[in-house]
């Protein structure tokens, strides 16, 4: 069987793609169209570069041979593949790849993963810290509302399968799509050195890496952190503007790591803390318990509200960092290794192909 993945999330994409590979009689690739140095990409990765239509008329028809092209290849991975899973949105804003990968009678499936589907109208309704931040919402409910629609219809038209995590399935209809599949996020936790923090450790390194500051909550993160080393000895690092290997690196190095305090659940950063065997600081909605998110999930449920005593409770009690990271990583053996997850993902490939 091959899979196709198209568009690489977080290198989620990649990552299972790579570990599909392990399994007998399995190939597959992922087909990517933007490079960026937050992603990680491997020998299953390929690449294909997007061409713009020419405004210059002088240039109309060496694009439209360019154009033609692009096309093709495209085509021809649609075509190699017995399944293919998107990631995220089509490849064009149009929708047109969806309808070439349509037109080959292979079943699509699609993960969304964030800020992709999630409906900021009904997240206001269920998360009071996402509410309270009145910038926030400002900054992305328009935006973000016109996407998801357009998103959901998009699939919905090629008849994609979603498959989705506990929070994500918060945002999709099940009557657009009544055949939705469970599934958690997925990482190599072979690549990943277990170092938990030391129990001796009298100066524990917090860090927090914000992708997006706004959505992170990461002004109350600084706050919090300043009015504390006034009392406390902790060295803090805010990770910004590095490659995803450099984050690593200093992330495998910390005591406690501080995800984001809004959104309402977890997602790969994490994931790869907890992989390495740290506490984890991050705001889960009971929403998110409700649509499937395991009770014994490890980390430290941490808002705007309760981010300061939390931060004290880590920072004076060693064993306690140390428990918490423990704890994170068998968690993380239990439900988001790729060798747990990938299987999963066969079988309902396998059951697609047999219909």
């Amino acid at each position: 069987m091959k899979v196709l993945f198209v568009n690489n999330v977080a290198s989620m994409q990649t990552i299972t793609a790579l570990g599909m590979n392990n399994f007998d009689n399995i190939e597959s690739k992922c087909l990517i169209f933007t490079k960026n140095k937050y992603s990680t990409t491997n020998e299953v990765t390929v690449f294909e570069e997007i061409y713009r239509p020419a405004i210059n008329p002088f240039k109309v028809i060496r694009s439209a041979k360019l154009l033609l092209t692009q096309k093709r290849r495209i085509q021809n991975w649609f075509d190699w593949a017995d399944i293919i899973h998107y990631a995220w949105g089509p490849i064009f804003k149009s929708g047109k790849d969806l309808k070439w990968a349509k037109k080959t009678g292979k079943p699509i499936f699609v993960e969304w993963v964030g800020s992709d589907i999630r409906d900021i109208q009904y997240l206001c309704e269920i998360n009071p810290h996402f509410n309270n931040n009145f910038e926030i919402i400002y900054k992305v409910r328009k935006i973000a509302t016109k996407r998801v629609r357009k998103y959901l219809s998009q699939f919905n038209n090629v008849q994609a399968i979603p498959t989705l995590c506990p929070e994500m399935s918060l945002f999709v209809d099940k009557k657009m799509f009544p055949n939705q599949k469970s599934l958690f996020q997925r990482i190599n936790l072979t690549a990943f050195k277990l170092q938990l923090p030391k129990l001796d450790s009298s100066k524990p390194l917090i860090i927090h890496s914000p992708t997006s500051p706004i959505l992170k909550g990461t002004q109350f993160v600084l706050e919090v952190i300043s009015k504390l080393k006034k009392n406390y000895d902790f060295e803090f690092k805010l990770v910004t503007n590095m490659t995803r290997a450099e984050a690593l690196e200093i992330m495998q190095k910390a005591d406690i790591f501080i995800d984001q305090l809004i959104l309402g659940s977890y997602g790969m950063s994490s994931i790869e803390a907890m992989s390495f065997g740290k506490p984890v600081m991050t705001y889960i909605m009971p929403k998110v318990f409700e649509a499937g998110l395991p009770n014994e999930c490890p980390i430290v449920n941490t808002n705007p509200t309760n981010l300061e005593g939390n931060l004290i409770a880590l920072i004076t009690d060693a064993k306690l960092r140390h428990e918490l990271g423990a704890l994170g990583r068998a968690y993380v053996e239990k439900y988001h290794d790729n060798s747990v997850v990938i299987p999963q993902m066969l079988s309902w490939y396998k059951k697609t192909l047999i219909k």
